[in-house]
């Protein structure tokens, strides 16, 4: 899977801000030191795949996910398990697939794995009239992803405008935290946000919002984020 124009720019960047930021007075490896271990890993997606994921899984295993499209239109998100005792991919997994995705190579799907052994996924799903129109699709599975819950939207239904970005976090054993860039904000102020690749938006700002879903795939509950309150300045020393 090649490396994306973002990639490819940012990491020999990256690589040189990691070596500046050692400390001077590091010790140098220890004569005869057994070097780092490298391994190399063949990828189970096939050649035709983008927009990867790779995750740890709690006990352990490694979990991708990507998206190739379909022969016949649409797309379809797959993953593949890599159990910690064994180098090898198992075979891929279909998660979902579908005609009105919104896809592209910035805003990715995900998939999480929780203590309790359920596996999560999102998608991007188009919404609306307006390309920019497009909202989360998110789904569960109980049995190692052979079988997949029916998606629900993690926003409102019927609301306009671009839902994405999305990050998931253990909240407990069973239970999932999720959290995305929504602009519902923007809709309720009678606005829509003009989007090239660049996501430039105008009126009202976008929000930070977070739900928490249990083991029943059902919503426990659902806020925005806000600032903390601002705090008075430490007291001047003596």
């Amino acid at each position: 899977m090649p490396l994306s124009r973002w990639s490819r720019a940012v990491l020999p960047m990256l690589t040189l801000a990691l070596s500046a930021c050692s400390p001077a007075d590091a010790p140098a490896p220890a004569v005869g030191a057994t070097p780092p271990k490298v391994e190399v890993l063949r990828l189970p997606s096939p050649a035709h795949a983008a927009q990867p994921d790779l995750v740890a899984a709690p006990d352990g295993a490694l979990l991708m996910s990507w998206v190739e499209p379909m022969d016949e239109g649409g797309h379809r998100l797959r993953f593949s398990r890599r159990p910690a005792q064994s180098g090898d991919w198992q075979a891929p997994r279909t998660i979902a697939q579908g005609t009105k995705w919104f896809v592209n190579w910035a805003d990715t799907p995900h998939v999480q794995a929780l203590p309790d052994g359920s596996l999560w996924a999102h998608w991007l799903r188009s919404t609306g009239p307006s390309r920019m129109d497009y909202g989360i699709d998110l789904v569960r599975s109980g049995d190692g992803g052979a079988t997949w819950s029916a998606p629900q939207l993690v926003h409102p239904a019927g609301t306009p405008g671009d839902h994405g970005f999305v990050t998931f976090w253990p909240q407990a054993r069973d239970r999932l935290g999720i959290a995305w860039l929504d602009s519902r904000q923007k809709a309720a102020g009678g606005t829509h946000a003009h989007h090239d690749d660049g996501h430039h938006g105008g009126g009202a700002p976008m929000m930070l919002r977070a739900a928490i879903y249990g083991a029943g795939e059902r919503q426990e509950s659902e806020w925005p984020w806000t600032p903390p309150p601002a705090t008075a300045a430490p007291p001047r020393p003596p």
